[in-house]
């Protein structure tokens, strides 16, 4: 007769796939969040600077910013040079002002809420993302949150199955349920 009972692998595997893709959709989620902040403060900022189209600039630098190793970086500190070099310091200075407060939040709030999205401590996503990106290249950035959940995944369903194989073993050992009221401590049941 066969065993229609699947192997504990594939159960492990199936199970790892859901929570890495719920923690793909939390890591997708973080950086929507990431791009509202982003394109609120360059909102305001464009605006107090009194930049045309402020709200269509900031789009623009908001998608770009959402390229992997490009950043709105990218924009902001060649138009603030640009600015410099037309004779214009104050908005140069101003503008490298909006795109430091820019990265300084996005650097706070980046692993605070990837880290609370997919449950990973912000230095092991830190420590998986650099080291996709040195084998990756820039698709590293994205692989390497990735490879943060799948790795927590497995330790989690691994240090649950030990658990589970523990109390498995704590309970054959344990023999039958002991009488509280004899002082020998003997066997409930008829004798």
């Amino acid at each position: 007769m066969r065993n229609n009972r699947r192997p504990p692998w594939l159960d492990d595997l199936s199970e790892m796939i859901a929570a890495s893709g719920k923690g793909v959709a939390a890591v997708l989620k973080t950086q929507a969040i990431l791009a509202a902040v982003t394109f609120v403060l360059l909102c305001i900022g464009l605006a107090l600077l009194d930049v045309p189209l402020w709200g269509l600039i900031a789009a623009g630098i908001t998608l770009f910013d959402l390229v992997p190793l490009v950043g709105s970086g990218m924009i902001m500190i060649p138009w603030a040079v640009i600015t410099l070099i037309a004779g214009n310091r104050q908005q140069a200075l101003l503008l490298l002002v909006v795109y430091v407060v820019i990265f300084v939040v996005r650097q706070i709030l980046d692993p605070v809420l990837n880290g609370k999205a997919i449950g990973v401590k912000p230095l092991y996503t830190l420590l998986c993302t650099v080291l996709a990106t040195l084998l990756f290249g820039p698709w590293g950035l994205v692989l390497g949150s990735v490879a943060a959940i799948v790795l927590k995944t497995a330790w989690d369903i691994r240090v649950r199955r030990r658990r589970e194989k523990t109390i498995q073993n704590n309970t054959r050992e344990a023999g039958p349920p002991r009488d509280p009221d004899d002082p020998e401590g003997g066997a409930q049941g008829p004798v």
